[in-house]
């Protein structure tokens, strides 16, 4: 069994959990009642906040720990972290939620929200269309979908779903199989992730090898192993200008300077 297949196994067992703890009608009606109360609320776009094709759009992602690097902040602060996130430029905020392999937890995200005025991504592992409810229970506007733990059906089932609660799409791929079941549904945020989720190695090449598989309809995100402004330009110079950056941002001392740095990397 590799790192993943683990991880999709204890999120099952999580969501179970979940479930029992809060039901899905009890999730529902709660969000009824929360969508009557905020009327008025204006929607925080994440796919539109990624939509600006001369500018330099950083995904910035809130990340106490992960299964390759550990801890990777001790002196962990969801809500300064974010604070400096979007003063630093950030379009969107991603926060994981997953507790058992990256120490996350669903709270920061309704804890980001008090605070902040753009975006809010869920990362997680989703396997279960309960989980989408749940993300829009918790304060997300968008959600990431992985293509290599989902089938094309479930990917469908789950596009109806983001839709009736008004959650975008950051669609995750690895190789060329994940992008055709992607586009088979119509999806629109591609996210190439240069990380192998199986065994945690990074390959910079990944998301140049499949950039050119998606059309200009289709807005591309590159994920994991961005290290400095240079990989920036590099990516910006072959046409891809959305960014997911979690470690190297919670590894600089000055995270709001360092977002900053990276957005002004075109230049």
């Amino acid at each position: 069994m590799n790192i993943l297949d683990e991880i999709v196994k204890n999120k099952k067992e999580e969501v179970n959990i979940q479930k029992e703890n809060l039901p899905l009608a009890n999730l529902e009606n709660l969000i009824k009642i929360n969508n009557d109360e905020n009327l008025n609320e204006k929607k925080r776009d994440f796919y539109k906040a990624l939509s600006k094709n001369d500018s330099i759009n950083i995904i910035a992602e809130i990340k106490k720990a992960s299964p390759s690097k550990g801890l990777i902040d001790e002196d962990f602060r969801p809500i300064e972290l974010a604070r400096d996130f979007e003063m630093g430029g950030a379009s969107a905020i991603s926060v994981l939620t997953d507790e058992k392999f990256f120490q996350g937890k669903l709270e920061y995200l309704n804890s980001v929200r008090a605070v902040t005025e753009i975006p809010l991504l869920r990362k997680d592992f989703i396997i279960d269309d309960y989980q989408i409810p749940q993300s829009k229970w918790y304060g997300a506007d968008a959600i990431l979908l992985i293509g290599r733990i989902l089938e094309e059906s479930q990917l469908k089932d789950y596009i109806k779903i983001c839709n009736e609660y008004d959650l975008d799409i950051l669609y995750e791929v690895h190789d060329e199989d994940d992008i055709n079941k992607g586009v088979n549904a119509g999806l629109k945020i591609f996210g190439v992730n240069n990380r192998d989720l199986t065994n945690f190695e990074v390959n910079h090449e990944n998301v140049f090898n499949l950039a050119n598989s998606l059309s200009s309809n289709h807005i591309l995100v590159s994920e994991s192993g961005i290290e400095s402004s240079k990989d920036i330009e590099n990516l910006f110079m072959s046409g891809i200008n959305n960014f997911l950056v979690g470690e190297s941002i919670m590894r600089a001392k000055n995270k709001k300077k360092f977002i900053q740095e990276l957005r002004l990397s075109k230049s």
